[in-house]
């Protein structure tokens, strides 16, 4: 909505089957210290605990990912983490573009990010609806082939928003057991 909100941080653990999110906030909370998210569990919808006192007074409050008040700080609801939903987002409006003939991209060289070397690739894009960004800079690990950074960037040049990815470790052993909502300093749902 044209402002850029304060920068947060989070831990994140994914795991593909069942689709399991869990993310906790370790800089500039938003609404919730930590969410988790089960597909198919708890109706669809992603446990919140929420910050602070509101811990203590409300417990574990149940959200679905694309409500408003959630959207309010995401461009992304939570059932959309991860690298190929992320990727398949990026390329469902490459296409979409390329169809209507409004796509214009680049190679944009080599970059370092957070330690990894990375190829980027720009996009330029016409400020339409159903566009996330007149500009969007994606860069893909040249050794992972994963995308590290994605950032958006409004005509005047000036950043929309910056999902990076830093501290990978991948295929680390996850189960099921790590997506519980007490390790997450939650309680289940009736």
């Amino acid at each position: 909505r044209g402002v850029l909100g304060k920068e947060q941080w989070m831990e994140a653990r994914f795991l593909d089957e069942p689709f399991s999110v869990g993310l906790k906030w370790t800089r500039n909370i938003p609404i919730g210290e930590a969410v988790l998210y089960v597909e198919g569990k708890y109706d669809n919808h992603m446990l919140v605990k929420p910050k602070g006192m509101l811990a203590k007074i409300i417990g574990t409050a149940k959200r679905k990912p694309d409500s408003p008040d959630v959207m309010q700080n995401t461009l992304r609801p939570v059932s959309e983490f991860g690298f190929e939903k992320a990727t398949e987002n990026l390329l469902s409006v490459y296409e979409l573009a390329r169809q209507r003939g409004e796509s214009k991209e680049s190679f944009g060289g080599y970059a370092e990010v957070a330690g990894r070397k990375a190829l980027v690739l720009v996009r330029y894009l016409p400020q339409k609806d159903e566009y996330p960004a007149y500009k969007t800079a994606t860069f893909i690990d040249t050794e992972l082939l994963l995308p590290l950074c994605i950032e958006g960037y409004d005509e005047q040049g000036q950043l929309e928003c910056r999902y990076l990815y830093k501290d990978l470790e991948l295929n680390v052993g996850l189960t099921e057991a790590d997506f519980l909502p007490d390790v997450y300093g939650m309680k289940a749902p009736d």
